[in-house]
């Protein structure tokens, strides 16, 4: 938790993080489950997919929206693709690794040896790590080998869970 002065010559106030309701398929439905529960549903408006609001391994809740009472702030939550407690991947992470994984396996294009290759760099790229530059270099290299529908596809499967990092590693556009 943190801590910040509320101005009022009272001292200290204490912030704190909501809860987040998320579909099993990665939908933010409710920043602020606690908060504001009348937005809560069981199944995703989206998707129909149920909703959680902890983690299937450790059972915290997961963090939504950060509250700092007296502060009045619009802003919007990230849907977190790892656990803030126990570091474990949420259902929607595992879910588009797997049919990344998929996706690579249908790149015709490519060697047995590529596929691998290209399916080993998915964890380096939704975790910000030494290897994620590497990572994002094999990455671009194979699914440019690949060709542009696998390397679409799996820029859509994978954008919501990767790292900025990686984004900013492959997609950027660089100009001098």
């Amino acid at each position: 938790m943190d801590d910040f002065f509320d101005g009022s010559g009272g001292g200290y106030e204490t912030g704190y993080y909501d809860t987040a309701l998320i579909c099993m398929n990665g939908y933010m439905v409710n920043g602020s489950a606690k908060e504001m529960p009348q937005f809560n549903t069981k199944h995703c408006k989206k998707c129909g997919k149920p909703t959680i609001s902890q983690c299937p391994h450790c059972q915290k809740d997961i963090q939504g929206h950060y509250i700092s009472p007296g502060v009045i702030g619009i802003d919007t939550v990230s849907v977190p693709s790892y656990c803030h407690e126990c570091g474990a991947a949420y259902p929607w992470t595992d879910a588009k690794l797997e049919a990344a994984k998929e996706m690579a396996d249908e790149a015709e294009h490519l060697s047995k040896e590529e596929k691998e290759e290209l399916k080993a760099t998915f964890d380096d790229l939704v975790r910000d790590t030494p290897k994620t530059p590497v990572a994002a270099s094999r990455y671009k290299r194979l699914t440019a080998k690949a060709g542009s529908m696998i390397s679409d596809t799996l820029q859509k499967i994978l954008i919501e869970v990767m790292v900025s990092n990686a984004k900013d590693l492959i997609f950027a556009t660089h100009v001098k």
